[in-house]
């Protein structure tokens, strides 16, 4: 349900993204604390963006990362925070 929103978002050269296996890549979910899925890892300029990022009140990004549902409103504020 989330790919969508990414390929509208990737269209506009808002961002970029890699898909990832939390299976194969465990190390790299347990490192950053992922549990659930869908999760989202924000990077800028190649490092982890560790920021917290509030939309409407509530943090939806912590420590660069962005776990469970949200939707592309919510997606959208996220990345103009960036």
């Amino acid at each position: 349900m989330l790919l969508p929103s990414l390929e509208k978002f990737k269209a506009r050269d808002f961002i970029k993204f890699k898909e990832i296996d939390s299976i194969e890549n465990s190390e790299i979910a347990q490192e950053l604390n992922i549990d659930t899925i869908p999760a989202l890892i924000f990077f800028k300029n190649g490092k982890l963006l560790e920021k917290d990022f509030e939309v409407y009140g509530e943090t939806f990004v912590t420590r660069g990362v962005m776990i469970g549902a949200f939707n592309e409103l919510i997606l959208r504020d996220v990345i103009e925070q960036m």
